[in-house]
């Protein structure tokens, strides 16, 4: 046998006595029986009072005077509006009674029509809608082809016969003919000149090879910049143009009279 860690003296057979730690006694009831804690007398009493509040049967000293229990049935009662019989419903006491009281009194509900509603559906029993393939087709002259096409009404506002023809139809509305063109406002500071076209132009004179280190596209990973040899973005020529992979265009940003001096020399 060995004593209690916690060096209250006891014997235990293991490391301390229930109830105890190293602090010492947590709680002298803990561990403990009722009879133990408090005596038979007072245990059978205290057993009782579990059992009935278990039960929900709650002693006179449990609550105060006029206390009513949850579980009580004493619920206000009241006179159902037709039968006039005691409910504790609100206010009548079975669906029946609402359904004849509404009968009675012409009481219709919040989904009922007003007095002359017509439905949408009156009359158009059997009756279905025409699909969009048996709808009457409208004649449309092609702005492109000029040839004649029908639609249904739906597609009334179509200008094409096709998707070519309205490719075709829209590339004739660009820059100048177009009804949004402010002189070129989205290619600004370039010139609306300095397009993709120019660009290409540019790189097959130039071989597709920098004219600084003679980098190709492939070991460049993209295409090559075009340089402004003079530094005026508006001056789109040919001769002020020039193919530079994009490490040399980065270096002509400074120091800008040795490469027009240069690039001058190049050409």
């Amino acid at each position: 046998m060995k004593l209690c860690e916690c060096n209250c003296g006891r014997e235990v057979n293991n490391r301390f006595v229930s109830g105890h730690n190293r602090k010492g006694i947590i709680s002298e009831k803990k561990g403990k029986t009722l009879k133990e804690m408090y005596g038979k007398e007072k245990a059978e009493k205290l057993r009782k009072q579990n059992s009935d509040a278990h039960k929900g049967k709650h002693s006179k000293t449990e609550f105060k005077k006029g206390h009513v229990s949850w579980n009580d049935n004493t619920a206000k009662k009241i006179k159902c509006f037709y039968c006039q019989k005691e409910t504790t419903n609100k206010k009548f006491c079975c669906k029946q009674c609402h359904i004849n009281y509404n009968y009675k009194y012409n009481i219709q509900s919040k989904s009922c029509f007003e007095k002359e509603h017509i439905p949408w559906n009156k009359h158009l029993r059997g009756v279905m809608p025409i699909p969009w393939n048996k709808q009457e087709k409208v004649e449309i002259i092609c702005k492109q082809c000029k040839k004649i096409f029908f639609v249904i009404n739906s597609r009334i506002n179509a200008k094409c016969c096709s998707k070519k023809c309205l490719n075709q139809f829209q590339k004739t509305f660009i820059r100048e003919k177009s009804n949004n063109w402010i002189n070129g406002a989205s290619f600004k500071p370039y010139g609306y000149k300095f397009n993709n076209v120019l660009k290409e132009q540019i790189r097959e004179r130039d071989s597709r090879v920098c004219q600084i280190c003679d980098k190709t596209e492939e070991v460049n990973g993209r295409k090559l910049d075009i340089h402004h040899i003079n530094y005026n973005k508006q001056n789109n020529n040919k001769d002020n143009l020039i193919s530079l992979c994009h490490i040399c265009h980065m270096k002509t940003n400074g120091n800008r009279h040795y490469w027009i001096n240069l690039f001058r020399k190049i050409q």
